[in-house]
């Protein structure tokens, strides 16, 4: 790590896998090449598990690395996959007010995309930019899919630049606005303005 940091210039890292082994050893990597933002891969559903490994990493009760926000993940497929937008309000880490600020907040990636038809992994199966609108909407770090950019350049180019002109942030506060199967909507508060986010239909 710290090979990466003082000789090839990286700021962050990403640890793979981290279920393989515990937490204090990122925050070990962390302190001792003075890496300014990590993220863990713990490929785990239930919100208290990643909250689990996030707090793991803690050196003088402070996290040292934020975490893949994989129920936040869940949440977008299920919405989306069940035509149910009412799911967004499920359980994520970005929801935990005192855990959103170390939630990396994703879509799709490269280990549930649709690859084809005998890997097809575990997919978004439509509405890639309504999610991607709900999730630059919302608190955490967010993290775009490559192939969602290429794909959708300039509505997640103007999803980014709204998030950055009101200034939302990992932390910022939402309020609930309306939600039902078909829709779901939320006002977001960032430090320039405030910011509603409506997914689904709504008549």
């Amino acid at each position: 790590t710290k090979f990466l940091v003082d000789d090839m210039g990286y700021t962050g890292c990403r640890y793979d896998m981290v279920k393989g082994f515990n937490g204090s050893h990122v925050a070990d990597y962390n302190m001792n090449a003075s890496v300014r933002f990590s993220v863990g891969e713990y490929w785990d559903g239930n919100v208290s598990a990643v909250t689990n490994w996030i707090n793991s990493t803690k050196i003088n009760n402070v996290p040292q690395s934020a975490a893949f926000d994989f129920p936040f993940r869940y949440t977008c497929r299920d919405a989306v996959n069940n035509k149910n937008w009412g799911n967004l309000k499920n359980a994520a880490v970005n929801n935990d007010t005192n855990y959103r600020r170390y939630a990396v907040t994703f879509v799709e990636n490269h280990d549930t995309e649709y690859r084809s038809a005998t890997a097809s992994q575990d997919p978004i199966k439509a509405d890639t930019v309504a999610l991607n609108a709900w999730m630059l909407a919302m608190p955490g770090t967010p993290c775009v899919f490559l192939k969602h950019w290429t794909d959708c350049k300039e509505e997640i180019k103007n999803l980014i630049e709204a998030r950055r002109l009101v200034g939302i942030h990992s932390q910022s506060q939402y309020a609930e606005w309306m939600s039902g199967t078909a829709y779901i909507g939320r006002t977001v508060t960032g430090t320039r303005g405030t910011l509603r986010v409506l997914c689904g239909n709504y008549t």
